[in-house]
């Protein structure tokens, strides 16, 4: 990590002091400390980063705690107790004392509001407007991106951090491997609305001139991979285009859909659990915000009696398979 200069660039070795050489000592140790899934190391590295701009910036001290409250201040609620985990695992490895008598951030009690039928239904007519309609350009690269990955997750409620993190290797036209949050190699069969959503991505991305090296499945017109936030705001556009004015939130909505979708269609607890991935039944329970009944069958098999039929337009001609489990959970050999 290097100090950045006026127009983005790095500042030469030479010339970092003492007290950023300390810094990105301590950085490098907090980020090896463990292993961690490589959407983790990004975020760490990206809010130690902001938080090292924010003190040169200012003219901080960056073991100051008066600067750690002041850069929380700026970030949104939501984010604070995530950074303040971050900040207290930083300085106690860095053997400073900085967040002693820090309080933490409150979360908001509210749960993550979900979509109902309806609300679900128009922004997947909005997600086929925006990424089949639009003449070509990088507004419909991104709409095209964006519609591939949230069918991903609606159909297998894989996270955002899991798909940012997907390398281009990792899909092969039918099986998709990644390393989950719980650092778990899942492999998963791409099928119906999903398989055409990504099948009509990777022909966009191989289009673009100049992303042939570029290492990740989904990534930028840049070449770069795509971040929360780039997400988060195309989430916020995508919902207020598809007239849906009482959800808010990033692609977790789509897991908090999903899930109370199974949950009032009579899927087993059980079976939502190992869909989402939770390790812990109290997760899955604040998903959907009460106890639920029985049944299988999960996953695809409820987005494609969601999704809106939309004749000559290449989407939905897969034919449609039930799930007992979430796929995710296969393992190399089960196919």
């Amino acid at each position: 990590m290097r100090q950045r200069g006026k127009k983005g660039k790095f500042l030469p070795e030479a010339l970092l002091t003492d007290k950023d050489h300390s810094y990105c000592k301590a950085v490098e140790q907090h980020l090896a400390w463990k292993e961690r899934h490589p959407s983790t190391v990004y975020n760490h590295r990206r809010f130690l980063e902001r938080y090292y701009r924010f003190c040169v910036t200012g003219n901080l001290d960056w073991k100051a705690r008066s600067s750690v409250i002041a850069f929380l201040m700026t970030l949104p609620f939501a984010t604070r107790p995530q950074v303040y985990c971050l900040f207290n695992q930083f300085f106690s490895l860095a053997g400073d004392n900085t967040m002693a008598g820090i309080p933490r951030p409150m979360r908001k009690d509210a749960p993550t509001p979900s979509l109902s039928g309806d609300e679900l239904r128009a922004l997947l007519v909005e997600l086929d407007r925006a990424a089949l309609t639009r003449a070509p350009g990088s507004f419909q690269f991104a709409s095209i991106r964006l519609r591939a990955m949230s069918l991903l997750a609606l159909s297998y409620g894989i996270r955002i951090s899991e798909m940012c993190a997907m390398l281009y290797s990792s899909y092969d036209g039918r099986v998709l491997r990644y390393v989950n949050k719980n650092r778990e190699n899942i492999q998963v069969v791409i099928e119906g609305h999903a398989y055409s959503s990504l099948a009509l991505w990777l022909t966009a991305r191989a289009a673009l001139p100049g992303l042939a090296p570029c290492p990740w499945l989904f990534c930028k017109t840049s070449g770069k991979p795509v971040v929360h936030e780039n997400l988060y705001k195309s989430m916020k556009t995508l919902l207020a285009h598809a007239g849906v004015t009482t959800a808010r939130g990033g692609f977790a909505l789509y897991r908090h859909t999903i899930a109370r979708h199974l949950a009032e269609t009579g899927v087993n607890f059980l079976d939502i659990q190992q869909f989402l991935g939770h390790t812990r039944a109290s997760t899955t329970d604040h998903y959907l915000h009460k106890n639920i009944g029985m049944k299988s069958q999960v996953g695809r098999a409820a987005v494609e009696a969601l999704y809106p039929s939309h004749p000559g337009e290449g989407v939905g001609e897969a034919p449609a398979a039930s799930l007992s489990a979430r796929p995710g959970t296969r393992r190399p050999g089960d196919l």
